[in-house]
């Protein structure tokens, strides 16, 4: 009788691990991937036209910074002109990318950019927004959440909470 309860405490801890590789693919079905790292790239996310793109599609020749924020947010919000200012600064040949990934419902994110207009991509889908986070360290769960990754997606930086276009400037310099 006791090696029921071992039996099922080994198949759960199974179930889960082969949950945590487990994403949802652009067909919209469930796919068990070869390896987490290699998942988060292929993730797909709502865009404004209704199209769906990943991480994989971004284009950017020496550093991706990844803005993890949703509309309900308040220092979100308010890092947002911040983030405008920095996008406006950086070179139109994609050396340096900055993105937003909405942990937030399409409807929402495009009734809100209408108040508070944004001036750089956004990826949008709560799900994979999260997974995505997690994936690049925000063990904390804290929104907003900033990760500045290099061509191989290893990350360089990150920044929990409100940033500044000044914290993103001493970190591309």
């Amino acid at each position: 009788m006791k090696k029921l309860p071992i039996i099922l405490l080994i198949s759960l801890a199974f179930i889960i691990g082969i949950g945590a590789n487990i994403f949802i693919n652009s067909s919209g079905e469930p796919q068990i991937a070869e390896s987490l790292s290699q998942s988060v790239n292929d993730l797909p996310f709502m865009i404004e036209n209704g199209g769906k793109v990943s991480l994989n599609d971004i284009e950017f020749k020496e550093m991706l910074i990844i803005n993890f924020w949703a509309s309900w947010c308040e220092p979100c919000k308010k890092e947002i002109p911040e983030l405008n200012s920095f996008n406006e600064s950086l070179d139109k040949d994609n050396n340096i990318r900055l993105i937003g990934v909405a942990i937030d419902d399409i409807n929402e994110v495009m009734s809100f950019t209408k108040e508070i207009p944004i001036s750089y991509s956004n990826l949008t889908d709560e799900k994979n927004g999260f997974l995505l986070s997690r994936h690049f360290d925000n063990d904390k769960g804290v929104l907003p959440f900033t990760v500045v990754v290099d061509k191989s997606y290893q990350v360089l930086h990150k920044f929990y909470g409100e940033i500044t276009e000044k914290d993103l400037l001493n970190v591309v310099k």
